[in-house]
């Protein structure tokens, strides 16, 4: 299999999709500039970014790499909250520990 998806719903007030691609089965690469690069998810190359606005609600993006590869969890919630993109930076952890 090159990628897969599962949609869930976590401990906080959200919906999440957890996407899965392999890069090495893909012969995918990325572009990522230095600037907005973190290690946040256990020291992988991460990026992150938060978009929408109090009419739709917003999603919470979460993308880091390894060397076989490319993951995105994205958690939708109503309403923009600090602790909401806490939580989705550690269910990413926790995830990648899996």
């Amino acid at each position: 299999w090159t990628g897969a998806v599962e949609y869930f719903i976590p401990q906080f007030d959200s919906v999440c999709a957890y996407h899965e691609v392999n890069i090495k089965l893909t012969q995918s690469s990325a572009y990522i500039e230095k600037d907005i690069i973190t290690y946040d998810i256990n020291n992988k190359i991460t990026k992150t970014n938060v978009v929408g606005n109090k009419d739709t609600g917003f999603v919470y993006e979460v993308e880091w790499w390894d060397k076989q590869f490319k993951r995105n969890l994205e958690c939708a919630s109503k309403n923009y909250l600090e602790t909401t993109r806490n939580a989705t930076l550690e269910l990413a952890k926790n995830i990648d520990k899996s």
